[in-house]
């Protein structure tokens, strides 16, 4: 009797510690998907920027047939977007929850780029001059 409590024991503090260690080990996942051209063709070579949540970028680039993968991405919420000037994809918002690959579409579209330069002219304030002579202002002079 006593040795099947020993064992019992044994049993229960091997699961006990086996769920723990399981538990602890946080299971990445992947994002996958596809970069395509406004026209809808595949972009190769296209930037795609995954940011986490304080904005630190992970950087990787589409092969020829537009696709991509970001491999080892912990579970949360993050930022995608993809470029290839002058074109870019909007932001998109992307949630890793489990191992399980996320799949995704960036569409690029035309980025309108406009600089408008403000220059203003350096106006000199209007004076005038009077001359007096002999106390007098003579109305000859502006």
């Amino acid at each position: 009797m006593r040795l099947r409590s020993i064992l019992v024991g044994l049993l229960v503090c091997f699961l006990v510690g086996a769920a723990s260690v399981t538990a602890g080990q946080l299971q990445h996942g992947s994002i996958t998907g596809m970069v395509l051209t406004p026209d809808g063709q595949p972009a190769a070579s296209a930037t795609v920027v995954l940011l986490d949540p304080l904005g630190a970028p992970l950087t990787t680039v589409t092969a020829t047939q537009g696709a991509f993968t970001v491999p080892n991405v912990a579970p949360g919420t993050y930022a995608i977007r993809a470029e290839a000037p002058p074109l870019q994809a909007t932001l998109q918002h992307v949630t890793v929850t489990s191992a399980l690959p996320v799949k995704i579409q960036l569409r690029l579209s035309a980025v309108a780029a406009e600089q408008i330069v403000v220059q203003a002219e350096a106006s000199q304030p209007e004076s005038t001059t009077r001359v007096t002579l002999a106390g007098e202002a003579d109305p000859r002079m502006p």
